[in-house]
């Protein structure tokens, strides 16, 4: 689902439940197409996995593309002035 923050703001994700072991890969997208890695994360311990927090300094459109066991979902942040 598209989320719209205000530009200068940052974005905190908590994903759901995941088992101990497995393997979290997150990166974003910026709006004019590169890509920068956020987290690789394996879980030590069951339960919801934080990603580090985000911070937006240009408006835009970016998409943070998380892989979980392989899986991807992509979540579109929309940055206005």
């Amino acid at each position: 689902f598209p989320v719209t923050i205000t530009c200068a703001k940052n974005l905190s994700v908590t994903l759901p439940t995941q088992k101990k072991g497995t393997k979290v890969i997150s990166k974003v997208r910026t709006p004019n197409g590169a890509v920068f890695a956020l987290a690789t994360i394996t879980v030590k311990k069951a339960g919801a996995v934080k990603l580090p927090t985000i911070d937006f300094k240009k408006p835009g459109t970016y998409q943070l593309v998380t892989f979980i066991n392989g899986k991807s979902s992509t979540l579109k942040i929309t940055v206005k002035k």
